[in-house]
């Protein structure tokens, strides 16, 4: 039985056999590759919540809606991306019921803004108006 040797630590020294080393490899590896794994399906499951909340809430479901929900914000100057993900993100902590508006704010770039949404029967979030107060 062969045993490698790596130098002595505080008067002991350390010894392990060659298919110690491939046994400890191979636990590294499943350890890193499963681990990849939980991380890769976690990415995923956000990615997939991410999805369903932006087709869950919409800015209009024509060019002429989509134009009038932006016209104030296009107006002042900020980002749609960024005006809807700060929306997105403020109708996550609301709880909505259908056929309720809600007003709520968003401050973008330093600017406060208002918007009006209303939950629709089939579950959709339909933010209107988005104006500058």
């Amino acid at each position: 039985m062969r045993r490698l040797s790596f130098g002595t630590i505080r008067g002991v020294e350390p010894s392990i056999a060659p298919w110690e080393l491939i046994g400890i490899a191979r636990g590294l590896y499943s350890g890193i590759r499963f681990g990849l794994s939980a991380a890769a399906g976690r990415l995923a499951a956000r990615a997939a919540e991410r999805a369903a909340a932006e087709e869950a809430v919409s800015f209009g479901r024509n060019a002429n809606q989509i134009s009038h929900a932006f016209r104030h914000v296009d107006a002042a100057g900020l980002p749609r991306a960024e005006v809807q993900a700060a929306i997105r993100s403020n109708l996550q902590g609301v709880e909505m019921q259908a056929g309720k508006l809600h007003v709520g704010t968003v401050e973008v770039n330093g600017q406060t803004l208002q918007y009006n949404a209303y939950m629709l029967q089939d579950g959709t979030v339909n933010v209107g108006r988005i104006n500058v107060p």
